[in-house]
């Protein structure tokens, strides 16, 4: 099955350590917001963040967020980042990034391909940080009480940003140097033209603001964060909200998937909807 790994990087703040694997139990979940609510239950007493990107990430237009949700004993927050991290992610081959716990002191995380992690202790630590990975390989997020960014430009969700600031993270950078293969090139390249020339269908007009990930738009919106639970094939996916006149059509999402080599049905699709109902309810 290409490109499917549905690989999970665990990272603890309270002991600096990080853990990397594969989540086969994850059944016929597609990923995005699933990926995010399966791992958020089954680490709930841990209150963890969860970062999640969907399985046309790094391949198709518009597939430019990642799913952000953090469980805490109050409920579940659930957002969408915009920005260059989810195309980072893919190709770190990380299709999950869980952060747990609280650091003793304050600490910077720096994510390679691969899940390798390095903890980067104390304030005095932030020269190093923004030093870390590749030119043109990388995606920074700073957090702060008073407001989070994503490359200095992509807001993150206030609520999600500060908890994870209050666990005493100050900063987190993915840089990647994977590279990805493409299960049937032909159906890929003709899925990509037919999406590009359905810009039109976008709720909002181009403009000339930084982009996302593989978004041709740079649309006025583009630095805002995405709340919109209704949208549950688009989030499984991980694909922009404004795009839902493209992705929220099973047809064309089962193509897309299918072109990459993943197993998915249609059934699996038509059901995401009462699945995730099922799993947000447990929260």
């Amino acid at each position: 099955m290409a490109n499917y790994s549905r690989q999970v990087l665990a990272v603890n703040l309270n002991t600096h350590e990080a853990e990397y694997g594969s989540y086969a139990d994850l059944g016929r979940n597609i990923g995005g917001l699933g990926f995010a609510l399966e791992l958020g239950i089954q680490h709930r007493e841990l209150e963890p963040t969860v970062l999640s990107i969907g399985p046309l990430t790094g391949f198709f237009p518009f597939a430019s967020k990642v799913c952000l949700l953090s469980v805490s004993s109050s409920g579940l927050t659930e957002s969408y980042l915009s920005g260059s991290l989810s195309l980072m992610l893919r190709f770190a081959q990380i299709d999950c990034l869980l952060i747990y716990g609280t650091s003793k002191q304050p600490v910077f995380v720096s994510v390679h391909s691969g899940g390798q992690v390095d903890f980067l202790e104390g304030e005095a630590a932030e020269p190093l940080f923004y030093k870390s990975g590749s030119l043109g390989r990388r995606s920074f997020l700073a957090f702060t009480d008073g407001g989070s960014l994503a490359d200095n430009y992509f807001k993150l969700h206030d609520e999600i940003g500060r908890r994870l600031y209050r666990r005493n993270l100050l900063g987190l950078v993915v840089s990647a140097d994977r590279t990805l293969n493409i299960a049937k090139e032909k159906d890929y390249s003709e899925l990509c033209r037919e999406i590009l020339e359905r810009g039109r269908d976008l709720e909002v007009s181009y403009s000339n603001q930084p982009s996302c990930a593989l978004c041709p738009a740079g649309c006025n919106f583009s630095k805002e964060t995405e709340e919109r639970p209704e949208l549950v094939l688009s989030h499984c996916l991980v694909t922009c909200g404004f795009a839902k006149n493209i992705y929220e059509n099973v047809p064309l999402a089962f193509a897309c998937l299918n072109s990459l080599g993943y197993p998915f049905l249609h059934e699996d699709l038509e059901g995401l909807e009462k699945m995730v109902a099922e799993l947000r309810a447990q929260f």
